[in-house]
């Protein structure tokens, strides 16, 4: 009987770690979630803009030729050519991105190992009690 009483307890505090593990990812997603939305309406934000100066560009300068080439010149400066400096820039912290998030995962699976190697032996070690 207290064998049984001390494997149900080492049951249910595993049974509460994957509950608050459960909760801690259901936190992180959410907050993900909120991170992304924050993006795509910065974006939203950014293309509107965009869309704004295009045609203001258009309606001032239609019916002169060159305004308008040195408009167009001008969004083209500060919209394509920055964003490829931005992703040039982007690419190489990637790189360390992953490698570092390569790492991280790396230790994370051999914990996790150790863990069910642990796990294993209080089965077993539970199994042979009963």
């Amino acid at each position: 009987m207290d064998t049984e009483s001390k494997h149900f307890h080492i049951v249910n505090e595993n049974l509460r770690l994957i509950v608050k593990d459960m909760k801690l990812k259901r936190e992180g997603m959410q907050q993900e979630m909120k991170e992304s939305i924050t993006k795509i309406k910065e974006q939203h934000d950014y293309m509107q803009q965009f869309k704004d100066e295009v045609y203001e560009v258009l309606n001032n300068h239609l019916n002169d030729y060159k305004k308008l080439k040195k408009g167009i010149k001008r969004l083209h400066r500060i919209y394509v050519l920055a964003e490829a400096n931005k992703n040039e820039t982007a690419e190489t912290n990637l790189d360390e991105e992953q490698t570092e998030m390569r790492k991280s995962m790396e230790k994370n699976i051999e914990h996790m190992r150790e863990n069910l190697k642990k796990g294993k032996q209080i089965h077993a070690e539970a199994y042979k009690r009963i």
